[in-house]
C-alpha cells in the first residue's frame, strides 16, 4: 500500500502515483510519501528518509528529539591509575571498580554536549561493579561554582542546596548495582564543563 502523493526522481512534489515502480520503492520516478508492505511489514515514510526493514531495523535520514539526547551508554573501567575518576557522559556504567570506596566525579564536557542553557536533561550512572561508590556531582576546579544538588521522591522536593556545591562538600553513595537516575538543568559552562543543577 502507498500513498498517491511524493515526490518525483528529481525530488519534485508529484501525484504522479501511476509511476511507481515496485522494483524501485525509492529513486524511481515516483517515490511515495508513505509505502507500507504488509505482508514483510517493511515500508517507508516521508518519502523514502524514514524506512522500515523486514527485521526491524529503522534508517533515519535526521532525527531530533527536543530537551534529550541520545547516545549509547559509556562505560568505564576505574583502575588506581586512573584516580580521580572522571565521568564525562551523562549515561554512565561503571563496570570495574579496584577498591570498596572509590570516588567518581560527574564533569559533562561542553565540547562533547551540546546542551540548551536552561533546558533538563536526563541522565544516569549504574554501578555495574561488585563495589560501592562515591558520587560527586561536580568538581570545575574553581571554589565559587559547581552543580547544586536538589533531591525529590514521588515529585515532592526533599531537599535543596540553594549555594553551590564544592567538590569536597557532597556526595552521593551508589551502592554495588545501583542505578542514579538524575535530571541536569544546565545554567552556565565555566573552564569548558557545564555547571547547574542535578
Amino acid at each position: 500500500m502507498f500513498s498517491q502523493q511524493g515526490i518525483d526522481a528529481s525530488g519534485q512534489t508529484s501525484t504522479q502515483y501511476q509511476n511507481f515502480d515496485p522494483e524501485i520503492p525509492t529513486g524511481g520516478e515516483f517515490t511515495p510519501n508513505i509505502l507500507f508492505d504488509f505482508r514483510t511489514g517493511a515500508g517507508h515514510m516521508a518519502a523514502g528518509k524514514i524506512k522500515f526493514g523486514s527485521d526491524g531495523s529503522v534508517d533515519l535520514t535526521n532525527i531530533k528529539i527536543n530537551n534529550a539526547i541520545v547516545q549509547n551508554i559509556k562505560q568505564y573501567s576505574l583502575t588506581q591509575s586512573s584516580d580521580p575518576h572522571i565521568l564525562d557522559s551523562l549515561y554512565s556504567e561503571i563496570i570495574h571498580s579496584p577498591t570498596i570506596h572509590e570516588d567518581v566525579t560527574l564533569k559533562v564536557n561542553a565540547s562533547e554536549y551540546q546542551l540548551n542553557i536552561d533546558d533538563s536533561y536526563s541522565g544516569v550512572i549504574h554501578n555495574k561493579s561488585d563495589k560501592q561508590l562515591f558520587i560527586y556531582p561536580f568538581d570545575n576546579g574553581n571554589d565559587d561554582e559547581s552543580i547544586k544538588i536538589c533531591g525529590y521522591y514521588n515529585g515532592r522536593l526533599l531537599f535543596n542546596y540553594d549555594e553551590a556545591i564544592l567538590f569536597n562538600a557532597s556526595q552521593i553513595l551508589l551502592p554495588a548495582g545501583g542505578v542514579l537516575e538524575f535530571k541536569f538543568v544546565p545554567s552556565s559552562i565555566v573552564n569548558n564543563y557545564y555547571v547547574g543543577t542535578i
